[in-house]
């Protein structure tokens, strides 16, 4: 809806900002998905919409045909806006937006903001929105429909980003300025890439998961090299992100099945478990000694009985 609030731990709202009324409503066929980004004091909002407007996006429509993508910096505190970069593309149709989320990065250059979406990955100055470099091949066919939903992931001087719809997965290299898709790719993976589910690092390695395949794939990160492959073993599809806690990855089904892997350097199922209470697109949480599962009908919180906080 372009709702944006922030409250205080008792509920109380300090402020709240209509972007829709400012911006327009947002032009994204299954609606808006990107997260708020709070980093270094400031908060980050990414929009990346089709321009102009369609005329049977009936969320989107008002008086206001023409639409640009950008990213929105704020202050958490009052809610006003810091600065707002216009971000283009020479993307068309649906292939113009995206579902992810910005992510911070320290890199060769300092500091910088990563978005994806558009057929492009581009890095951002935290303090102004300046775009530092921008990197292509996510949708090589120029395909008119190649919307973007995983977010960019950062390992060990790379960024790696997946292209839609079976499109490879990139590995670039940081410290680039301007243009890089011709300098920058460190590798490809196209085996087994995901469409919707964002990579997971975790204890050095690279986990990408084939949530409609039910393919998940272990890659050296600095090489893309294959370490391992296995099938989830449950025929259901995969839209919720791998999380990595305790050596172990945790893969979260649309139905509602948790499958266990070992993080290790051979492919193990550990464990499955049917929680149901579909559909469920939320990646686990986890924080002290605990997961937490949020199902469309459940919170659930999961730790060893055993395990006590310090």
């Amino acid at each position: 809806t372009g709702d944006l609030a922030a409250f205080d731990l008792a509920g109380q709202e300090l402020w709240k900002r209509d972007l829709a009324k400012d911006y327009g409503r947002f032009a994204n066929m299954w609606i808006y998905g990107s997260s708020p980004m709070l980093y270094g004091g400031k908060l980050y909002v990414q929009v990346l919409q089709r321009n102009p407007r369609p005329d049977d996006y009936a969320h989107a429509l008002d008086d206001k045909s023409e639409r640009e993508s950008f990213l929105l910096c704020l202050d958490p505190q009052t809610g006003r806006n810091l600065w707002r970069h216009v971000r283009p593309t020479d993307a068309t149709d649906e292939a113009q937006e995206a579902y992810s989320t910005p992510v911070p990065y320290a890199g060769k250059q300092g500091a910088e903001i990563l978005v994806v979406g558009g057929d492009y990955v581009t890095a951002h100055s935290p303090d102004t929105g300046v775009e530092l470099w921008r990197c292509g091949g996510l949708n090589d066919r120029k395909e008119h429909y190649w919307r973007i939903v995983p977010s960019p992931v950062v390992a060990d001087g790379l960024i790696i980003a997946c292209g839609p719809k079976r499109d490879p997965v990139l590995a670039i290299k940081d410290g680039g300025k301007g243009l890089v898709t011709e300098t920058h790719l460190a590798w490809k993976f196209k085996e087994f890439p995901s469409d919707c589910v964002t990579p997971l690092f975790y204890q050095q390695k690279l986990f990408v998961l084939d949530g409609d395949h039910q393919m998940i794939t272990l890659l050296e990160p600095q090489t893309g090299a294959k370490k391992w492959q296995g099938n989830l073993g449950v025929r259901e599809i995969f839209r919720a992100s791998p999380t990595g806690a305790d050596g172990k990855v945790y893969c979260l089904s649309e139905n509602g099945t948790v499958v266990v892997l070992d993080a290790g350097n051979e492919f193990k199922i550990l464990s499955t478990i049917r929680l149901g209470e579909a559909p469920v697109r939320s990646s686990i949480a986890v924080a002290h000694g605990a997961l937490f599962i949020r199902t469309a009908k459940s919170l659930y919180c999961v730790r060893n009985l055993a395990h006590r906080e310090p």
